[in-house]
C-alpha cells in the first residue's frame, strides 16, 4: 500500500520503525526498505530506522536489525538506527534529536554552496526564522516530549 502512497512523493525524510522482537518479518523489512531506497527519486532522502521493542528479552540487537536491513551498504545516504522502546520513550528522543541535527547540517550545507549572493539573501531570510528545522518536525519532537512528560 505504501509503495502506492509514495509514486509520485519528494520525500526528504524517512522514519522507518522496525519490531525488534519480530524475527520472522525482518526479511520482508529488508525487502520493503530496500525497495524505497533504490528509487532513483529518495537517493537524497535521510534515514532514521526506529528499532522499537528493544526491552523485550528476545529483541534482536542494533547490530543484527543493522546487518539485516543492510544498512551498512548505504554509502552515500544519511541513516541512523536508534534503539527505542515506544510504550516508555526510551529512545525516540536521541533518535528525533539525530534526525533534527542532520537536517539543521543539510540546511546549513546547502546554504554554504549557494554563490555569494544566494548565501546573504538565505541567511537574512533564516535570521528572520527561528529555526530551520522544518515546523512538522518540530512538532513531533513537542508530541513525544509532551507525551512522555505526562506519563512519568
Amino acid at each position: 500500500m505504501w509503495k502506492i502512497f509514495f509514486k509520485d512523493m519528494h520525500i526528504d525524510v524517512l522514519i522507518f520503525v522496525v519490531d525488534s522482537n519480530d524475527r520472522d518479518m525482518i526479511a520482508d523489512c529488508s525487502e520493503e526498505l530496500g525497495w524505497f531506497l533504490r528509487k532513483e527519486a529518495y537517493t537524497n532522502c535521510v534515514l532514521l530506522v526506529l528499532a522499537n521493542k528493544q526491552d523485550l528479552p528476545n529483541a534482536m540487537s542494533i547490530q543484527e536489525i543493522t546487518e539485516k536491513l543492510e544498512l551498512n551498504t548505504l554509502k552515500d545516504r544519511l541513516w541512523h538506527i536508534q534503539s527505542t522502546c515506544a510504550t516508555s520513550g526510551d529512545g525516540l528522543y536521541e533518535g528525533l534529536d539525530w534526525l533534527r541535527d542532520t537536517l539543521s547540517n543539510r540546511e546549513i550545507k546547502k546554504t554554504l554552496a549557494l554563490p555569494l549572493t544566494e548565501t546573504a539573501k538565505s541567511a537574512s531570510d533564516t535570521a528572520s526564522k527561528p529555526s530551520v528545522i522544518p515546523s512538522w518536525l518540530s512538532s513531533i519532537g513537542n508530541y513525544f516530549h509532551n507525551t512522555t512528560a505526562t506519563t512519568k
